[in-house]
C-alpha cells in the first residue's frame, strides 16, 4: 500500500518480532529479546523505522506526538536519528542486556535499565538514567540531567572538545558546564573522565568514592571527602585531596598535589612536581626522573619513598624516608 501524508504503512508481518504501533498519539516500537539495532529516523519528510538495516515502517508526515522505543531483552542498539530543526523528544528503554542508547536533537529520556549500558543523549535537554549495573553516560550538548543509578557508573567527557575545558561535579550541584550548557551530573557516579585536550575542572562526590581522570590538558581535580582517587594524566595539573584517605597521581609534566586531611597517598609522577601531604599520616612516592621536586609531608607521621638522590630536591616534614 502506498503511503501519503498522514497515512502510516505498517507491515502485516512482524520482522524480527519487532512491533510498531501507534497508540494514543505515541509511536511505540517494541523489540524482541534477541538484541537488534533499532533506528528511528526522519529524513526529507519521511519517518522510518529500521531493524538491523531493514526497513519495517515508513510514513510521509506523522500523526503521533512522541516516540517510545523498548529494547526488551538482548544487547540492543536503540538510535534516534531525526534531523528536524525542532525535533520532538523520545523515550528509550534498554530493558535487559548490555544496551547502547543514542539520542538526537530533541529532549530525550534514556533509561538503560538492567545491564551494562551506554547512553548518549545528543543535543537537546535530555534526562539520562543508567539503571542497574555498571553503565557509561557520555557528556553531550544541551541542559542534561544525568543519573548513574545503581552499580559502578561512569560519566565520560572524552567525546567533548570544549575550549576552556569541562566543569563537572559529582556532588549533585547544578553548576556543571559542557559546551556552555548548564547541566546536572548527579552524585551516583563512581568514575569521571575529562576530555583529552583542554583543561577540565572535575570534582568528586561527598557521598561516595570516585575515580577521576583528567587525561590531557591542564586540569584541576578535587576530591570531595569520601576518599577519592585522582589521576592528572598529561600536562600540568592541580590535584586537591579532601578529608578522606585519597590517592593522588599527578602523571606527567609539572603537577601540584595537596593531600588535605586524611592519610593520603601522593605520587608526583615525572616532571618537576610540588607535593604537599598536609594533615594526616601520608605516604609520598618520588619518581626516578632528574627534575627538582618540592616534597613536604606536612603534619602527622609521613613517609617518603625516594627512587633517586634527594640532594637536589626540597624535602621537609617527613618522619620516615626510604
Amino acid at each position: 500500500m502506498k503511503g501519503s501524508i498522514g497515512i502510516e504503512r505498517l507491515e502485516d508481518r512482524k520482522l524480527f518480532s519487532t512491533n510498531v504501533a501507534i497508540v494514543d498519539g505515541v509511536l511505540q516500537i517494541t523489540d524482541d529479546d534477541d538484541g537488534h539495532h533499532v533506528r528511528y529516523r526522519y529524513n526529507a519528510g519521511t519517518y522510518t523505522v529500521t531493524v538491523d538495516g531493514t526497513q519495517i515502517f515508513s510514513s510521509v508526515g506523522r500523526t503521533w506526538n512522541t516516540v517510545e522505543i523498548r529494547g526488551m531483552g538482548g544487547n540492543d542498539k536503540l538510535e534516534h536519528m531525526t534531523n528536524e530543526t525542532l525535533s520532538m523528544g523520545i523515550t528509550m528503554l534498554g530493558g535487559d542486556g548490555d544496551d547502547s542508547l543514542i539520542g538526537a536533537k530533541g529532549s530525550d529520556v534514556l533509561n538503560g535499565e538492567a545491564g551494562n549500558d551506554s547512553l548518549n543523549g545528543g543535543a537537546g535537554s535530555d534526562t539520562l538514567h543508567g539503571g542497574d549495573d555498571s553503565d557509561t553516560i557520555y557528556a553531550s550538548t544541551g541542559n542534561d540531567q544525568s543519573y548513574g543509578d545503581a552499580g559502578t557508573d561512569t560519566m565520560d567527557g572524552r567525546g567533548i572538545n570544549q575550549y576552556g575545558g569541562l566543569l563537572i561535579s559529582l556532588d549533585d550541584v547544578y553548576n556543571d558546564q559542557v559546551l556552555g550548557s548548564a547541566q546536572n551530573v548527579h552524585d551516583d557516579f563512581e568514575v569521571l573522565y575529562g576530555n583529552n585536550d583542554n583543561g577540565d575542572t572535575l570534582i568528586g562526590s561527598s557521598t561516595g568514592f570516585a575515580a577521576i581522570y583528567g587525561l590531557g590538558g591542564n586540569d584541576t581535580l578535587t576530591a570531595a571527602g569520601a576518599g577519592d582517587a585522582l589521576y592528572g594524566g598529561d600536562n600540568n595539573d592541580l590535584l586537591n585531596g579532601s578529608a578522606g584517605d585519597d590517592y593522588l597521581d599527578g602523571g606527567g609534566y609539572t603537577d601540584v598535589l595537596y593531600g588535605g586531611d586524611g592519610n593520603d597517598t601522593l605520587v608526583g609522577g615525572s616532571g618537576r612536581d610540588s607535593v604537599f601531604g598536609q594533615a594526616g599520616d601520608d605516604t609520598v612516592y618520588q619518581d626516578t626522573d632528574i627534575s627538582i621536586d618540592v616534597l613536604d609531608g606536612g603534619t602527622g607521621t609521613d613517609t617518603l619513598y625516594s627512587a633517586t638522590n634527594l640532594v637536589l630536591d626540597l624535602v621537609s616534614n617527613f618522619e620516615v624516608i626510604i
